[in-house]
C-alpha cells in the first residue's frame, strides 16, 4: 500500500466493483431469471459485460460459488444450482365446507345394484385382502 492510501482506495473500489457484479447476479438468479441449469456467461464476457476486470468478476462469482448459487468447472462453465423453495399456497378457504355440506344436502344417489363378489387379482392386492374374500360390489347413481 501507498503511503498516500491509494492502493487501499483501488482495492476497495475494486471490492464494491466486485459486490455490485455479484448482487446483480445474484438478483438476477433469485428472481428466476437465471433458473436452475443455466449457464452463466464466460469470465471474459461477464467483464467486457459489465465493464469491469476480469478479476473483479471472478471474485463475485467465486463468493456465489461459496453461498451455493452457482457451480464452477473448468472447461465446463458456471451452472446456476440454486433452486427456489415454492411459494406456499394461500387460498381463503372460509367457505368450502359450507359448499361441501350444501353440495351433500343437493345430491340424489339411487342403488341401482348390490351384490357379493369375490376379489380380482389387482383389487385383491391393492385391499391386501385374500383373492377369494368377497366384497361388496355397489352401483351407486346420481340423480340430477
Amino acid at each position: 500500500m501507498a503511503s498516500d492510501g491509494s492502493l487501499g482506495v483501488r482495492d476497495w473500489l475494486g471490492e464494491a466493483k466486485a459486490k455490485q457484479v455479484y448482487l446483480i447476479l445474484r438478483d438476477r438468479i433469485l428472481s428466476g431469471a437465471l433458473g436452475f441449469g443455466a449457464k452463466l456467461p464466460t469470465e471474459n464476457e461477464l467483464a467486457e459485460y459489465y465493464a469491469v476486470s476480469r478479476v473483479t468478476v471472478r471474485r463475485a462469482l467465486g463468493e456465489l460459488a461459496r453461498e451455493r448459487f452457482i457451480e464452477r468447472r473448468r472447461s465446463a462453465g458456471t451452472r446456476v444450482i440454486y433452486r427456489a423453495a415454492p411459494a406456499p399456497v394461500v387460498a381463503d378457504i372460509s367457505g368450502v365446507l359450507a359448499n361441501i355440506a350444501d353440495m351433500g344436502r343437493r345430491t340424489a344417489v339411487k342403488l341401482l345394484s348390490f351384490d357379493y363378489v369375490p376379489a380380482a387379482g389387482a383389487v385383491a392386492e391393492a385391499l391386501g385382502v385374500d383373492a377369494e374374500a368377497l366384497l361388496q360390489a355397489l352401483d351407486p347413481r346420481a340423480l340430477g
